[in-house]
């Protein structure tokens, strides 16, 4: 009987994700304790602050790859703080529209960040060619590992 064992490079990209999820974790805990904001709520203010228009809550999540569910309280704790604004959309008035407020672009702006800016100063040093290529292949490997389910509206 033959084994099928992994490829050897399967090992190589286990450990990197490992190093990536942790260096994640610990650059979302010095985000929260710097800004007092979750990663998952700057990753909204970000894509409210580089919207054109304003986003609904499935836009949004979708956006930020965050289900309806998950992103309904993120939105919650956002509003309260005042850095993001509801308001009924006046083309469809079933549409709630996501607003960063004046208050959540500061907060955003001036937030460390997910991503540690040395992490970023290095990736912008790579050149186009190579940070397109990364990018490239880690929603290839995300596509791989973690395919989307079609959702039940759809």
């Amino acid at each position: 009987m033959k084994t099928h064992l992994p490829p050897p490079e399967l090992l190589t990209v286990t450990r990197a994700l490992r190093r990536l999820a942790q260096a994640l974790d610990t650059q979302s805990k010095h985000l929260e304790v710097r800004s007092g904001m979750t990663a998952s709520q700057w990753l909204c203010l970000q894509a409210l602050a580089q919207s054109s228009t304003p986003l609904s809550a499935r836009e949004l999540a979708d956006w930020v790859s965050l289900t309806p569910g998950t992103i309904s309280p993120v939105l919650d704790r956002l509003e309260a703080k005042g850095w993001v604004r509801r308001t009924r959309s006046a083309e469809d008035r079933r549409r709630i529209d996501l607003e960063i407020t004046d208050t959540g672009r500061t907060q955003w702006q001036n937030a460390p960040g997910v991503l540690p800016e040395t992490g970023v100063a290095q990736f912008a040093a790579l050149g186009d060619a190579r940070r397109k290529a990364l990018a490239h292949a880690l929603d290839d490997l995300t596509a791989l590992l973690a395919p989307r389910s079609p959702r039940a509206t759809d």
